[in-house]
């Protein structure tokens, strides 16, 4: 290598520590134990979005009209669900839908309906089922 030209044997020089993972860079490796936590923690954090994945897709109970027979939502605190009650922009959730237990002008959100499920002495308030039965 003594008979390169000094900017060419520096250049040589420098790829062939590059390529070896010798050359330092400008985020040096954790410490092995932080490392290691950091990996856990991803690891973790997959694992829950699987379980929260297989927890989203599982029957929740539902709201229907003990008379008319009329599905009312899914009773859950998922805001992303379409059929929750729990979603302001759904049908079953947003305050100004008429089949919605958050409307509290309609049917069955009023406080004075007797379909009502806010109306505590109403005579037909929402059914809650177990979707698996």
């Amino acid at each position: 290598m003594t008979g390169l030209p000094p900017c060419r044997m520096s250049a040589l020089h420098m790829g062939n520590h590059a390529s070896s993972g010798a050359m330092p860079d400008n985020n040096p490796a954790l410490p092995g134990n932080k490392r290691k936590f950091i990996i856990a923690l991803g690891m973790i954090a997959i694992l829950m979005a699987g379980i929260m994945h297989t927890t989203t897709h599982a029957d929740t109970p539902q709201l229907i009209d003990r008379q008319a027979g009329k599905y009312l939502g899914n009773l859950s605190a998922n805001p992303y669900d379409p059929n929750s009650t729990s979603n302001p922009y759904g049908q079953y959730g947003s305050k100004y839908s008429p089949d919605s237990i958050n409307n509290p002008h309609g049917k069955y959100g009023s406080p004075y309906s007797n379909d009502s499920a806010t109306n505590p002495y109403a005579t037909n308030p929402p059914a809650i089922v177990d979707p698996q039965r």
